[in-house]
């Protein structure tokens, strides 16, 4: 049992950029969506579009990062040239095939949140952003399913259930959510920061930060309304919502999962032998992404009522929210690898 335990702790870090690729990409892809919404929803001042398209160079990092992370695995990054030979017919081709439409997209998208001119060839900036941010939607959704299905493999026995492609999304629906409203709410902090809306506790911090902010730093700020602000902490607090639902539904997937894949065995090893300690690493993921949560709505709440003094305190709590909220579904992804089991003598 413990030369099994060893085994499969070894599979699981030889696959770590896949668990990296499988955490962060889907989820990065979702946060792209989310927060390029404000742009499609209605007409805002180029300084607005410029502020959010800095934002959506993130998640746009973040996705790119994890398919770097992806290529690795192939051995020679250049191998993924041949594998879009077998697009329609092979999971992973579908895979690379559907990334590659979505970073075109996103990329594309980005770019266009910096254009300063509000018709281009005769059509309205808007419409435009509009029917691209349609092509976006649609890249992205592609792409998830694309990750969650290439999951679905007959040989590999603890994998070929709903629960394995299903926990794709789920991590998706948890952390995509959680990271935007991360960036979103502490836009709305930078913004807000130097606020000249009344009301004594904005007064207050207006007074303690200005020794330590230059003139071109409070212009910048003023270009922001505040009506822009209220909007992009309102969005924040739907995806705080969003990201509640989603960890729930992560709890019950990845419960789901365990409960089904430790019953599974071969003709050499149980699932169960290869990590009895599945539930302990479950019940402290799911805590740290609970604990994420907290922070998150906590710095929301204090934001809502100006009572942060300096922009430096919600910086530091929800990068740590953050933190903790990919450490539990990193720990989630993990534990997939390590069950990993094929249907042969191998382990």
């Amino acid at each position: 049992m413990v030369l099994a335990q060893q085994l499969a702790l070894v599979t699981a870090y030889q696959e770590i950029t896949l668990v990296l690729f499988t955490s962060l990409a889907p989820a990065c892809a979702l946060c792209c969506v989310i927060v390029a919404l404000p742009l499609v929803c209605a007409q805002h001042s180029y300084e607005f579009r410029a502020r959010v398209g800095r934002l959506f160079a993130f998640p746009l990092a973040g996705a790119t990062l994890g398919l770097v992370f992806s290529a690795t695995h192939l051995g020679n990054p250049s191998n993924a040239l041949y594998v879009l030979l077998g697009v329609g017919r092979s999971p992973l081709s579908n895979e690379v095939l559907c990334a590659a439409v979505f970073l075109g997209c996103a990329a594309t998208f980005w770019m266009a949140c910096f254009i300063r001119r509000e018709h281009l060839f005769g059509i309205s900036r808007l419409l435009l952003m509009r029917l691209w941010y349609g092509a976006l939607l649609i890249s992205v959704v592609a792409f998830i399913a694309s990750v969650a299905l290439a999951y679905h493999v007959p040989t590999i026995i603890t994998w070929y259930n709903a629960w394995a492609p299903a926990s794709i999304v789920v991590h998706a629906l948890f952390l995509g959510p959680f990271f935007a409203g991360v960036l979103l709410a502490l836009s709305a902090a930078i913004h807000g920061e130097f606020s000249t809306t009344s009301g004594t506790p904005v007064q207050k911090r207006d007074r303690a930060a200005s020794d330590n902010v230059s003139c071109k730093q409070k212009l910048q700020c003023v270009s922001i309304t505040s009506p822009d602000v209220h909007m992009l902490i309102g969005m924040a607090r739907v995806c705080l919502v969003v990201s509640v639902i989603g960890c729930i539904a992560d709890g019950i997937v990845s419960a789901g999962y365990g409960w089904y894949a430790l019953s599974i065995r071969n003709a050499v090893v149980s699932a169960y032998e290869k990590a009895p300690y599945y539930f302990i690493v479950y019940v402290l993921a799911i805590l740290s992404c609970l604990i994420s949560l907290g922070l998150f709505a906590y710095c929301l709440k204090r934001l809502r009522q100006h009572a942060f003094l300096q922009f430096r305190t919600p910086c530091i709590v929800m990068i740590a929210a953050s933190m903790c909220a990919f450490s539990g579904v990193f720990a989630l992804r993990f534990l997939f690898y390590v069950l990993h089991m094929t249907v042969g003598i191998s382990t």
